[in-house]
């Protein structure tokens, strides 16, 4: 699924998602699958994922819900306030991660130099 506008999920979703060109995705419900944030696109989070989430240049997440998988940062900004059962990789952005928020079974922010 391409998303270049407003989209809400509420509902539970088996699919890759691909949010570009500003668009904003939220999501309330449950989404199995892996999120790509390109071309000024957000992602308010407060469901579950299971799956991964990429940011690339200029994206913005922010996370209070659930994510079974890693959440890869390579130019975004990611403010974590809920839970990352894997990895925070940050390769290029900048990552929040509030105190109160868990982050998988390593429990610490990985940065990976260019």
């Amino acid at each position: 699924m391409i998303i270049d506008d407003k989209y809400m999920i509420n509902e539970s979703i088996k699919e890759n998602i691909e949010v570009i060109k500003e668009g904003q995705l939220e999501i309330h419900g449950i989404l199995t699958g892996d999120i790509y944030l390109k071309d000024n696109a957000s992602l308010e989070h407060h469901g579950i994922i299971n799956g991964s989430i990429y940011l690339y240049d200029n994206s913005k997440a922010t996370l209070h819900g659930t994510i079974n998988g890693d959440v890869i940062n390579k130019g975004g900004t990611l403010e974590i306030l809920g839970i990352v059962d894997e990895k925070v990789i940050n390769i290029n952005g900048k990552t929040i991660i509030n105190k109160d928020a868990i982050v998988g079974k390593e429990r610490y922010v990985e940065t990976v130099e260019l």
